[in-house]
Formats: C-alpha cells, structure tokens, sequence
C-alpha cells in the first residue's frame, strides 16, 4: 500500500467515509453527501481514493433504483481484515514497512551478536513470507539508527547493526502508559499482527503490565470494531471513570446505561464485541458495542482507586469464569453443573467427533463410560448458551436429566418441535 495522506485533515476524510461504508454499509451518494456535509465532487475523490486504497472488489458500488450504493464486501470467514485499521497503516507508512520495522527490532534483540544488513536480510526470509529486498532492509535500517532505535558499526569494512540500549528511556511514566494502551487496541484490531504482539511483550518487560483492556476467550478470527467508542471510552477505563452510554437494546427500546468500562470481549461464537462495565451494586454489565451510540462522563460519579483497577480484571476473569458466551454469574451465584451422555460411532474408524468433544469441551471434564461411550460434565453460567453447541452433535449428544437445571427438558421440546418439520 502506497502512501497516500500527506495530513492528518485527509487521513480523517479517508477515514470517516470509510468507517460509514465499512460498519454501517448501503449509503448512496446523496446520504454520504448529506452525513459528511461536503458536496459531490469533494465526494467523489473521497470515494475514488478509497476505491484505489481498498481495491474494486473489496469496495463495491452498486447500482439500485438508478443510484449508487456503496459497501464493503466483507465476510470474516473470507477475510480478516480490519478496513479501518488498513487506513490508518496507510497514513504515514506501507504495513509491510510496518511489519518489518519490528522484525528488524526482533532479530537484532534476539542475536547474540550484531548483524550485517545480508544476515537480517536471510533471517527475516526465513522467518517470514513478508515480502522485502535488501535495499528495502537498508533503506529501514539507515532510518532506524538515525532516529536511534539501533545502532550500527562498521567493523572491517562491513556495517553491523544491534539493539540501541535502551529504546524507551525519552519517555516518561504517561508516555509509556499511552503507548502501551495503544499498542495494545491496535495490535487486536489489525489481527494477526505478531510485531504487534512482540512489541507489547517488549512494552510489558519494560513498563510493566497496566490494565488489561482486552479479553479474549477462544478467539477464531476478528470481526469488525467500531474503533471510535473504543477509543474515546478507553481514557474512562484506563481511569476508572464511570460514565453514561446512549443504548439500544434488542427490542429497539433506548436508555442510557451507567457504568465503569472495565474490558472489551470479543464473542466469537456470536461474532460480536462487548463492553463490559461495572454497575452501581458491583455487578457487571454487558453491553454490545455495536449498539452503543456515544457516552458522557458522570462528573460526581464512582471513581475506581488505583486498587480496585489493578484487581478488576481477576474479578471479571472470575466472574466470567463458567461463561460459555456473554453470561457472567454473581456474587451469590453459583454455575450449573451439566452431564452430557456422549456415545461413540462405531461405523467409523476414526471417532472425529469425540476429537471435537475434546478440542472444545474448555473447562469441561471427560468421564469415560463402556464400549466406547463417555460423558462430559461441565459447569456454566447459563444453560441456554450451550445449547447450539450440544445441538450440532445430533443424536450423537444428550442432555441428562437434573434437579438443578431444565436443559433436558428444554432440548426434548425443541426437538420434537423440530421433528414436525419432516413429518
């Protein structure tokens, strides 16, 4: 990707119109005109660099009723991809320079001795299947040491390049606190960044770990953040602030919410991001993002000391702890214990689905049974969030029968109601 914004008043432009065709999709020219207050032809640049940017395939206009509709196309099984994040790594570099970068960073720490620009050169082709040259490993490293993030010598005629001493030390303690909670929402939205996830490990051996801001629980792949209400509620969490949210639930019903941010949660069995806060009686809340619309801070609201911030993320972790999806248990809550029977097929050589059962069961144990057949008990916080998972094993897969919960009861009707459909 090519640099294409030479200002940060561009790069925004870029970025709104972007974000509205990427989250909120099917605009046409005049709503696009309309929402971001300029005129057609202010427009059309707009849309021809982003088209240039993301690609005709990815950017789609669509003819409709003698109009055109803009879109992305994007489907997180295909892609992963963050639309948003692609802009702003076209803002001031290429992503391939920008994954070099903490390459370059990594080899150098990790060798036991300076490198030449030929030795990062064929470690990095190794390593990686970023495409690079050596004149593009020069031109990066002739950079890196003039703004002193390493240093190089030439011994016997050939430049030796290593780690700078100490790379943090023009920072002060809110620096490096900025840095690093930048650091680490980027490297989750622009996924599968593993610079990204070296240079917070870096970050965390030298700053030490501040407020974990990110839960991520069996993740598979990424789907699309509305980065804004991230980024503006993450000075509230990193402070402990309580603030108001403007929430539309699913009934379509509006209310404002208050709440201390706490963490965001990706979901990935509902493809979705949370946000989860705590509330007025120190229980937490669960809040979709995508159905936030902007939140105020409460000026004379609850303020999290800095104790209560360091330990609210084991709290929400324990809180969290039987939760198959988005359900927390309470103080005085206790989880359901669930016994599945399990029974093998025994036309199969290979038993794929116990393999399954043992690759997804989480926390749950296995108790083996006769002639092959076992169960799985496990315990959760809400029982209807299993129930899709139990259902894709088919009659391989039963509920048993508990004082404790109605799950049987539940999956026996909602199979005999199923069973109608075919008779």
């Amino acid at each position: 990707m090519a640099r294409i914004f030479n200002s940060n008043k561009k790069y925004k432009n870029i970025r709104e119109l972007v974000r509205l065709v990427s989250l909120y999709g099917l605009y046409s020219k005049k709503d696009l005109m309309k929402i971001m207050g300029i005129k057609s032809s202010v427009l059309e640049k707009r849309l021809k660099m982003v088209r240039n940017m993301l690609g005709e395939d990815i950017f789609i206009a669509e003819n409709r009723h003698h109009q055109h509709f803009y879109f992305t196309d994007y489907n997180f099984f295909r892609h992963h991809e963050n639309y948003l994040a692609k802009t702003y790594m076209a803002k001031s570099t290429t992503s391939d320079r920008f994954a070099l970068y903490f390459l370059v960073i990594s080899e150098l720490g990790a060798a036991d001795s300076p490198l030449t620009q030929t030795e990062l050169f064929n470690s990095i082709s190794l390593r990686s299947e970023l495409e690079t040259s050596p004149s593009s490993i020069r031109r990066l490293l002739d950079d890196m040491k003039e703004n002193g993030v390493i240093q190089g010598e030439k011994i016997d005629g050939v430049w030796k390049y290593h780690s700078a001493a100490s790379l943090w030390e023009y920072f002060d303690d809110d620096e490096m606190n900025q840095i690093q909670a930048s650091v680490k929402f980027f490297k989750e939205i622009y996924p599968l960044s593993l610079p990204g996830h070296y240079l917070s490990r870096s970050l965390e051996s030298v700053n030490g770990e501040i407020n974990n801001t990110w839960l991520y629980r069996f993740r598979k792949f990424h789907s699309l953040l509305d980065e804004v209400i991230v980024w503006e509620m993450l000075d509230s969490l990193q402070e402990g602030k309580m603030v108001s949210v403007e929430y539309t639930d699913r009934t379509g019903q509006e209310m404002n919410v208050e709440l201390i941010p706490c963490q965001f949660r990706y979901d990935d069995a509902l493809g979705r991001w949370y946000l989860i806060g705590l509330g007025d009686e120190d229980d937490f809340v669960v809040l979709r993002l995508d159905r936030i619309e902007k939140h105020i801070i409460v000026k004379k609201g609850r303020k999290l000391d800095e104790t209560e911030r360091m330990n609210i993320a084991d709290l929400i972790l324990e809180a969290f702890k039987y939760s198959w999806g988005i359900t927390s248990l309470r103080a005085d809550e206790e989880p359901v214990l669930l016994e599945i029977e399990c029974r093998p097929d025994h036309q199969m050589t290979y038993d794929y689905r116990r393999t399954k059962v043992e690759r997804e069961k989480r926390w749950g144990r296995i108790i083996e049974g006769d002639l092959g057949s076992y169960e799985l008990h496990i315990e959760v916080a809400n029982v209807q969030e299993i129930k899709p998972w139990i259902r894709s094993f088919g009659s391989y897969m039963r509920v048993k029968r508990s004082s404790e919960h109605n799950l049987y009861e539940i999956m026996h009707d909602e199979w005999k109601e199923a069973l109608k459909l075919y008779e």
